[in-house]
């Protein structure tokens, strides 16, 4: 439920009898007050403080008694910056609610109207939490909504307008330092007079609150653009004028322990934020273009990283193989798909399923995204010779009996990792392929031999990345005849209805809503095997796959239309390449 007073909507009390035995007015009054109301016009109690028989203070006490909530003042409360975190500031505005604090793991929110059932599900859907609703004045609420979060949605504007006022060169910054810091971001010093520490920090807190994975600041002829990435899609956020960029892009640098002086080289970093007692690992990559530098910012949420192999998103069958493979001694998965499809979280859901202080993990990668303990984990650092082949010749030295390979990017590369997995060592590994079966041939293109795949590989999980339904406004509605012909799939032959995006409040009227991957899982046969030995081109070697449990990206991902998951326009755009 969304609220613990939910069950008792049926059964309320009249608000106008409510208020005539509190003493707020008469029923002569209420009668009145009736006589002049049109259907399906305002409520009685807006009516009643419209014309000043009643205050708001006195609508939102008769309220609280009407749905046996407590009334409170807002006054003097100040809400938590851990409850404003668990809500958007858009939808809060929105639905003119107001988070004020955790207790006992719940939710404390304010609202003006407590039949506004809808929304208030809506929130306890976005926030997770079950919700204790406490009613308030309207004017208070609005009041205190733009208190708590600034003016409309504006704060970061106004933050540059200032700037831009009191700034008009832009500040030597100050050295830089060797590693990059622990910054906690507060909202006392995110929200302080106007500084270009106050901006980063606003800048990074917004784009942390509303669960992008990405920041883009770029330079544009005529300004800074800010650009936030939001399950998969750019969406552009603010432009600062170019006077800002250089101490911007400096505060940017020395956080992350970068050469603030240094703009003609590309640079790499990364820091570490603490914002409402949650540690977000931050990486920054810088970039000269024409125009200046851009910089990229990766957000690295490990509280939102699904580490548990079985909340990956793998169907039944398909994880019933994933978990087959893991369980295997020695020999080499590859985890496959392009720049941005998941892999990241799969490989490392496929280690913490193996995690154990039986077993001695380690892994190499380029660079360390997230951390795990009872895990070793190793960053490559080209630079100064360290890289994936040299460090996997040290870690085979280690006694390891599973390895991680980030990315398999050359020959050298390939050679020792399938070779280690043909010596007694289980090792996960990653390519940037299209689809399972072309892995096969890319291995062969770098030059290993076909010999050594058909022994060592284990399995091939390749994988792509499409856009969730928003699971408050989804809708079943036929399904589109050239859908139906797009997707081409004997599992929609019986189905004459699907779920649709809608739009809604919740998502921003998008009608989707986070992210989920489609996978196909190709563990070889006998059949296979032979097929990689004797040299079979992709096409030859994908005939093979229908006398195998084999479910392609595209089939799997009609699955998850099925269920509800997703829509077939985002299925049809993730694998589309492999119409072709």
């Amino acid at each position: 439920m969304a609220m613990r007073a939910l069950d008792k909507l049926q059964t309320r009390r009249r608000i106008g009898d409510v208020l005539v035995e509190m003493g707020s007015v008469t029923a002569e009054q209420i009668d009145e007050i009736l006589k002049t109301s049109k259907p399906g016009g305002p409520r009685l109690g807006t009516l009643l403080v419209k014309s000043g028989l009643i205050t708001q203070a006195q609508l939102a006490a008769g309220l609280s008694v009407q749905f046996d909530l407590d009334y409170l003042d807002l006054e003097n409360i100040v809400p938590t910056a851990e409850a404003l975190t668990c809500l958007p500031e858009n939808l809060a505005r929105e639905q003119v609610v107001l988070p004020l604090n955790i207790e006992n793991g719940t939710l404390v929110l304010a609202v003006f109207d407590p039949l506004n059932v809808i929304n208030i599900q809506a929130v306890s859907r976005v926030t997770k939490y079950e919700l204790v609703v406490k009613v308030c004045q309207e004017d208070q609420l609005k009041k205190a909504i733009e208190t708590a979060y600034g003016g409309k949605g504006d704060r970061l504007a106004n933050m540059v307008k200032s700037l831009t006022k009191d700034s008009t060169k832009p500040k030597a910054a100050p050295p830089a330092q060797a590693t990059g810091p622990t910054v906690t971001l507060t909202e006392k010093n995110a929200d302080k007079s106007p500084s270009i520490e106050s901006l980063v920090n606003m800048i990074l807190g917004k784009a942390i609150t509303d669960g992008a994975s990405d920041i883009h600041i770029e330079p544009d002829e005529a300004f800074l653009r800010v650009r936030q990435r939001m399950d998969g899609i750019l969406r552009e956020e603010s432009t600062i004028p170019l006077e800002l960029a250089l101490p911007l892009i400096s505060r940017l640098k020395i956080l992350a322990g970068l050469d603030f002086a240094e703009k003609r080289n590309p640079q790499d970093g990364r820091f570490r934020l603490n914002i409402n007692q949650k540690s977000i690992d931050l990486r920054i990559s810088t970039l000269p273009t024409l125009r200046g530098e851009k910089v990229v910012l990766r957000i690295l949420d490990k509280s939102a990283l699904n580490v548990r192999i079985e909340d990956v998103g793998f169907s039944p069958n398909n994880l019933i193989q994933i978990k087959k493979i893991l369980g295997a001694p020695f020999g080499i998965i590859f985890v496959t798909g392009p720049t941005g499809s998941g892999k990241s979280t799969t490989v490392y859901s496929m280690l913490n399923h193996l995690n154990s202080i039986e077993k001695n993990i380690i892994t190499v990668e380029d660079p360390v995204e997230y951390q795990f303990n009872l895990i070793n984990q190793v960053q490559v650092q080209p630079k100064i010779g360290f890289t994936f082949a040299s460090v996997l010749r040290s870690i085979l030295r280690q006694d390891p009996d599973i390895i991680m390979v980030g990315e398999i990017r050359d020959r050298e590369t390939a050679e020792i990792t399938i070779r280690a997995a043909l010596t007694g060592h289980l090792v996960i590994t990653t390519l940037h392929t299209n689809n399972a079966v072309s892995s096969i041939m890319r291995l062969i293109d770098m030059g290993i031999e076909p010999s050594l795949i058909s022994s060592a590989l284990l399995g091939i999980v390749s994988q792509r990345l499409v856009r969730r339904l928003c699971p408050a406004c989804k809708k079943k509605a036929p399904i589109d005849v050239l859908d139906h012909l797009q997707l081409g799939s004997p599992l929609l032959s019986d189905t004459e209805e699907i779920y649709h995006a809608v739009g809604c409040k919740t998502c921003m009227g998008l009608g989707l809503k986070g992210r989920t991957p489609v996978f196909e899982v190709l563990v070889p046969d006998e059949i296979i095997r032979k097929a990689i030995l004797s040299k079979e081109s992709e096409d030859q070697i994908s005939t093979h796959l229908s006398e195998i449990e084999f479910t392609s990206m595209r089939e799997d991902g009609v699955q998850k239309i099925l269920a509800g998951l997703t829509t077939p326009a985002e299925v049809i755009k993730a694998t589309v390449a492999d119409e072709f």
